[in-house]
């Protein structure tokens, strides 16, 4: 019975840590996507030659792509009420900045405006990636945290299974003591009075 409730508690938590940490590494991808492409749309915005930014709006988009997959991924794991809260909270904060830049670039590239492109990206843009980033970071901590308390949870279950197997240990060995004493009182007894009777049978033998 102990043993099978220790196993239980390392699958348990063995799942609980897999699936957050999973969840973790996957946030920290699209928080590495995201930075990149802040800095490709930092570099298009300091380069002047068109056939130099095009490859760099396609890596870009390839990154915001790779983005979209990585929190779809994060979305289909089974998830708390306040992680739903948390992964709709960074969908939310992506949509403006998506917007944000994409309004940026088309002032850039279409229209002729860099300047006023470069007022939306500090003025707009910015913000938006500092709360995109900031919605992304809430997450990651929360998942941080729920892996601690998991932790905690591992430790006092831990403690409850050991005091429950060692108190299950002296159960049986104080059953085992009682019987191996009945036992040997009862095959004693029995040697006696087999003793007494072939006693008996030799003097009866002896008249």
């Amino acid at each position: 019975l102990g043993l099978s409730r220790m196993a239980f508690m390392n699958d348990k938590i063995q799942e609980v840590t897999d699936q957050r940490w999973a969840k973790v590494q996957l946030s920290l991808e699209a928080l590495r996507y995201s930075s990149l492409n802040s800095r490709i749309t930092m570099q298009i915005f300091l380069m002047q030659d068109r056939g130099s930014i095009e490859p760099l709006l396609e890596q870009r988009a390839k990154n915001t792509e790779a983005i979209s997959g990585l929190l779809k991924k994060i979305e289909a794991y089974p998830n708390s009420d306040e992680e739903k809260r948390l992964i709709a909270n960074v969908a939310a904060k992506r949509l403006p900045y998506v917007a944000g830049y994409k309004s940026a670039l088309t002032l850039l590239l279409n229209e002729g405006q860099p300047e006023a492109g470069r007022k939306m990206m500090t003025d707009v843009v910015t913000p938006n990636l500092i709360s995109y980033h900031k919605a992304w970071e809430e997450f990651v901590a929360h998942e941080g945290l729920c892996m601690d308390q998991a932790g905690d949870a591992a430790d006092t279950y831990y403690v409850t299974a050991h005091h429950q197997m060692v108190t299950l240990l002296l159960l049986v060995l104080g059953l085992a003591c009682g019987v191996a004493i009945f036992v040997t009182r009862a095959t004693t007894s029995e040697i006696k009075n087999r003793l007494q009777a072939e006693e008996g049978l030799r003097q009866a033998h002896a008249l």
